[in-house]
């Protein structure tokens, strides 16, 4: 359907152009061909006219050669006619003599035109053949143009759709940044909270070490304080402890394992 509507404006423009060429062209030559359609109606009447004179002139010769024949004197004033018809006669004559002068010339000039005219319609079908093959060119792209704009139109709502998605996602990605700006907030907040739980439980670490090791000193010192005590109690013959086997190698190690002599203990505390 738009093809067919395509196709009207080219055909109207040509239409018109050829209206426009026969409208310049029979202007151009519309005064030539009248002046010679005049010249050639003059010629016939005065061709026509000098056979009538001509006939009438050999009339009156024939009646004035038969009236001399006859002996019958000529008077003046049919004399007179006589020479004003062959002045006439010879007028016209050269009047038909500029007239068939003129004729040639226009003919001549005719001819010359008739050859410019079929240069002219030789450049015309020339121009006519360049516009029928444009209107085709120009067919073959308003048909690549409606499949464009077909395929701007696809185009084009693919672009909305994918607009569309983007502005979708664009918005689940901002609900997942509040979401993840939320959640590192709460794991800074859990972070703090687990630093303070754990300086609380190194502390308190801290602190049962440092009363385990108060203890564990006091319970050494103690321990020396005792042996200490016991060691005055021996006998100076290599006697016994009071309630204790009497053999001094077996009571001598236990004196010497009082001090300590090795890390019984260890404890690493992260912050």
């Amino acid at each position: 359907m738009n093809v067919r509507h395509a196709e009207s404006p080219w055909r109207e423009n040509i239409l018109l152009q050829l209206n426009a060429r026969n409208k310049l062209q029979n202007h151009s030559f519309q005064e030539l061909i009248s002046c010679h359609n005049r010249i050639f109606e003059s010629a016939t009447a005065l061709r026509s006219e000098n056979l009538q004179l001509s006939i009438r002139n050999e009339q009156l010769r024939q009646e004035g050669a038969e009236l001399m024949l006859k002996g019958v004197p000529v008077d003046g004033k049919a004399a007179d006619r006589i020479q004003t018809l062959e002045q006439k006669l010879h007028k016209k004559q050269e009047e038909l003599t500029d007239l068939l002068r003129g004729k040639a010339e226009n003919a001549q000039a005719l001819v010359e035109l008739n050859r410019r005219l079929n240069e002219k319609e030789k450049l015309l079908a020339l121009r006519d053949q360049g516009l029928m093959e444009a209107g085709e060119r120009e067919l073959h792209l308003k048909e690549k143009l409606l499949d464009t704009d077909a395929r701007c139109t696809e185009l084009q709502a693919s672009n909305d759709t994918l607009k569309d998605e983007h502005y979708a996602l664009h918005l689940a990605f901002e609900a997942l940044q509040d979401k993840l700006r939320k959640a590192q907030e709460e794991n800074a907040v859990l972070v703090e909270k687990l630093m303070k739980i754990k300086a609380k439980d190194a502390e308190k670490l801290n602190e049962e070490n440092d009363n385990f090791v108060r203890k564990k000193q006091a319970r050494v010192a103690q321990e020396l304080e005792d042996a200490a005590k016991d060691t005055g109690s021996i006998s100076p013959d290599r006697g016994s402890f009071p309630g204790v086997e009497r053999d001094i190698g077996a009571v001598m190690p236990s004196i010497g394992t009082c001090l300590p002599q090795r890390v019984v203990l260890r404890f690493v505390c992260c912050p």
